[in-house]
């Protein structure tokens, strides 16, 4: 008897279901980071911004104001979700674009009109974790059809 027949029973279902769970967390990201591609326009009015340290890399932090049905609200995101640190390049490049006293437009939440982001888009959010999510799949699978044909009938 070989590893893999000790090994492919207890380890495939188990690579099948971590896949899964991967790439349905993946997906749910990818709706979170995808919502305020739907949310409400708004303009908004850059009070500050600046770049500081986050982990390994940088982060533009912006605080804005925005006005919606007559009640002012302050904002402090940058996108729906938390992204890589950035380059200090690229933040820097973020904070010019969001300097103070320019006016962007923010898309807010219009079922909670405090939660705005400057940034709509989603990049890339759940791509890495959807892909490993199918390679555990794949790999789960290609170990129960290996121990379906080493199994004796």
């Amino acid at each position: 008897m070989n590893s893999l027949t000790v090994l492919a029973p207890l380890s495939a279902p188990g690579l099948l279901v971590l896949g899964l769970f991967l790439m349905v967390w993946a997906y749910a990201r990818r709706r979170r980071a995808e919502a305020p591609q739907h949310w409400r326009e708004a303009s908004a009015h850059v009070r500050a911004a600046r770049v500081v340290p986050q982990g390994r890399g940088f982060e533009p932090e912006v605080e804005y104001e925005y006005e919606v049905d007559g009640h002012r609200f302050v904002g402090h995101r940058y996108a729906a979700q938390a992204m890589s640190p950035f380059s200090r390049t690229e933040a820097d490049r973020l904070v010019l674009k969001f300097a103070p006293d320019t006016d962007p437009v923010v898309r807010y939440d219009p079922a909670d009109p405090g939660r705005a982001v400057l940034d709509s888009h989603a990049h890339g959010a759940g791509v890495a974790a959807a892909l490993l999510g199918a390679l555990l799949m794949l790999l789960g699978a290609v170990l129960l059809a290996s121990l379906a044909l080493v199994t004796p009938a």
